[in-house]
């Protein structure tokens, strides 16, 4: 973990790399992922995904036969009891849930969960990160799902890199359940970030490394929050970005790093995906398009695909 953060934020520091610290957000003590979600009304993603899972028919009809469940990054408890167990529960037949995450703890969390929720049903945490080569295989006809629109933070490389490595993990029988955000209102998506609550989401990332012992004399608070929104031809991207509101030095690791005043890091990329874009990833990862389930906005989509 220490690796990760030393890289990570000399990265960021030394604008190497932008939009790759979301994973932080969701570290400490403080859950300000579900403080998003709970304060914010014009916050529509999660809302969005939690509405249909609920409420759909062709969701509903496709899962209830599958007795085999895999969760590819479950996230937080409270994402857990709004969307995963309501997901499971469209089974007529669940019998078996794993949660697969490259931090054993969530992992095992997540089992722990759906597994009291669920009283009679099998649950088991798997300690693997997905976007490296691996050897595991999914239970013949099983359901695999990804839930939270998790690629819409990544590159479009790393995007093919995972769901190559999602492809590998199938076979014929299963099914790939996926969600994404494909809103290209441009003051719809500024709405929905630029709040406290994501302010809060960002400066815990700083203040994740702050609190490492990698980092001294840091301070995470002397940051403000700059929303922009950028279109390109894949996709409207949504850039979290935090501006230093005054100039102080730092060590990070062995180096020490100065920022001045009104110097941007970028922290987080949230990519609402054009339609054609996700049509040419999917055909290019070869995965079969089965069904889209949609939003009567046509916002959130899931697609169902197979092998």
């Amino acid at each position: 973990m220490e690796d990760n953060i030393l890289k990570d934020f000399y990265d960021l520091f030394a604008y190497k790399k932008t939009g790759h610290l979301t994973k932080y957000g969701y570290l400490g003590k403080v859950d300000y992922y579900k403080q998003i979600l709970e304060k914010e009304e014009k916050y529509y993603v999660s809302k969005s995904e939690i509405e249909l899972i609920h409420n759909s028919k062709i969701m509903s009809d496709i899962i209830k036969d599958y007795s085999i469940f895999y969760e590819i990054g479950p996230g937080s408890r409270y994402a857990i009891s709004k969307k995963t167990i309501p997901f499971l529960s469209h089974s007529n037949k669940l019998k078996k849930y794993y949660a697969i995450d490259c931090h054993k703890e969530y992992a095992n969390a997540a089992a722990n969960v759906v597994s009291s929720y669920f009283k009679d049903i099998k649950a088991k945490g798997i300690c693997l990160d997905i976007t490296k080569k691996h050897n595991l295989s999914v239970e013949p006809k099983s359901c695999v799902f990804m839930l939270g629109t998790c690629l819409a933070n990544l590159t479009n490389e790393e995007n093919i890199s995972i769901l190559n490595s999602i492809r590998v993990l199938l076979c014929e029988s299963s099914v790939f359940i996926i969600s994404f955000d494909t809103t290209q209102n441009k003051q719809v998506i500024y709405n929905a970030y630029k709040n406290n609550s994501v302010y809060q989401f960002y400066l815990n990332m700083l203040r994740v490394f702050g609190k490492s012992t990698l980092s001294k004399n840091f301070d995470p608070e002397l940051f403000s929050h700059l929303c922009e929104i950028v279109e390109s031809s894949d996709d409207t991207k949504m850039q979290g970005k935090l501006v230093a509101n005054k100039s102080q030095s730092f060590t990070l690791g062995n180096d020490i790093i100065s920022i001045e005043k009104g110097a941007q890091y970028h922290l987080v990329n949230s990519r609402k995906f054009k339609k054609n874009y996700l049509q040419t990833l999917l055909s290019f990862c070869r995965f079969k398009v089965i069904d889209v389930i949609k939003q009567s906005n046509n916002n959130l989509v899931f697609f169902i695909l197979k092998k």
